[in-house]
């Protein structure tokens, strides 16, 4: 015998972010090659962008909508990636090698690990959002640097 609730009629905006995961688990395996190449010494500034654009993307979702439940762990793990990922960039301009200590590898470990959690919990909408807000930002960057060169 079926419930005598109110039919629900609409559909949901994006499938839930875990879809896209198995669907697409390009993102993810990339994210675990980057760690292995800094963990292993042989990284290569695209597993850097790779980092970089993880921890980029959870803190345009976190500034997107702010009206989403408060995550702060996943605000302080963006801290704490954006400090090691500035130290490497800094490292790796005086040196021309990329390389990061064992706190920074712990670091980008926690970044990994954050970044899967976040999204497993987010839906597909944000991450779609995010992701063509982050695209407006790397897009005026590169007009930035074009016309200061």
């Amino acid at each position: 015998m079926r419930k005598r609730g109110k039919l629900i009629k609409h559909k949901a905006a994006a499938a839930p972010c875990v879809m896209n995961q198995v669907i697409l688990p390009g993102y993810e395996i990339q994210l675990q090659m980057a760690l292995q190449a800094f963990r292993f010494g042989h990284a290569e500034p695209s597993h850097y962008l790779s980092l970089e654009d993880a921890m980029d993307m959870m803190r345009v979702a976190i500034e997107l909508f702010p009206q989403q439940r408060p995550d702060p762990s996943t605000q302080a793990a963006t801290e704490a990636a954006l400090i090691a990922l500035q130290n490497i960039y800094e490292r790796y301009t005086d040196t021309g090698k990329l390389g990061c200590s064992s706190a920074e590898l712990q670091v980008l470990h926690l970044l990994v690990e954050t970044s899967r959690d976040y999204w497993s919990r987010r839906s597909g909408a944000l991450y779609i959002a995010a992701f063509e807000q982050l695209e407006k930002v790397r897009a005026w960057q590169k007009k930035q640097q074009e016309k200061a060169a």
